[in-house]
């Protein structure tokens, strides 16, 4: 194992037999097509601070087209693809910013989410591996408990943030990333659109609950509702069956939605924007 994918391990939480897996797998396929597709620059822009600036979201449509003709389902070979081409988002990003250690913060969320869906499946694979693309291309850092990118809102451009699943959302957590998403994303407006940023949400939890005192840090200016309880899965993990009877209650947070559940009431998510 390289230098580099030593590093994965320690400072990203890779799991080695899955960096070996993906590794062979990368020997039988064409590496450098998908190098190619997955690397071109074209509408893309380099900010001062050395972020890259891509009016939406990185999906390399024609890297998954290609994608779609290998021999494995997507989920997994779009996780041993992307670990294929780490060391050449390395390279590239080494080149834009001096700061390496953002580069392994970002690389974990591709091992969790490895991690996740071997936990559900027995397999390696990842979930949201549209998405998650962004953290190999380095359109997303990870700064602190949260990430950022740019896009537009309103027509105007601004940084969005997303939280993983179990960030931390103390105060001084949430302060250090604002910190950073400024040094490295600049003055625009950051917008966060989250399950979190739900209005109901003040109804359901206590006074001292941490989301709470997160959503305290936004004006929410909309709000999405919807009756497809799978989107529980950021409360409740991902189980095949959101009916009342089947959701874990072991938290005041569960206990919440799930009574939401049981009345059939709906969920939903909040935009809001950060006052940072």
């Amino acid at each position: 194992m390289t230098d580099f994918y030593a590093q994965l391990v320690e400072k990203s939480g890779f799991d080695e037999a899955l960096i070996r897996h993906a590794l062979d797998y990368a020997k039988r396929i064409d590496m450098s097509e998908f190098s190619r597709l997955f690397f071109d620059m074209s509408g893309v822009s380099v900010e001062k601070t050395g972020v890259l600036c891509f009016d939406e979201a990185f999906y390399p449509y024609e890297f998954y087209k290609k994608l779609k003709t290998t021999d494995l389902p997507l989920e997994t070979s779009a996780l041993y693809v992307y670990i294929a081409l780490l060391p050449k988002s390395f390279e590239d990003f080494s080149s834009r910013i001096c700061e390496k250690d953002i580069f392994f913060d970002t690389a974990k969320r591709i091992a969790e989410g490895a991690k996740e869906y071997f936990a559900h499946n027995g397999i390696f694979g990842l979930y949201d591996y549209h998405f998650l693309a962004n953290h190999v291309r380095g359109s997303i850092l990870r700064l602190g408990e949260f990430e950022y990118q740019y896009g537009i809102f309103e027509g105007k451009r601004a940084i969005f943030l997303h939280l993983s699943d179990g960030a931390d959302l103390s105060k001084e957590s949430r302060l250090v990333s604002y910190r950073l998403a400024r040094k490295y994303f600049g003055n625009y407006p950051i917008i966060g659109d989250s399950w979190l940023l739900y209005t109901e949400n003040k109804k359901m939890l206590s006074e001292d609950s941490k989301i709470l005192d997160f959503m305290n840090d936004f004006d929410v200016v909309s709000t999405y509702e919807t009756t497809d309880y799978s989107e529980l899965f950021h409360i409740f993990g991902r189980i095949s069956d959101y009916s009342y009877e089947n959701l874990p209650k072991n938290t005041s947070l569960q206990k919440a939605y799930a009574e939401r559940v049981k009345n059939g009431l709906p969920i939903g998510s909040g935009v809001g924007v950060l006052r940072y």
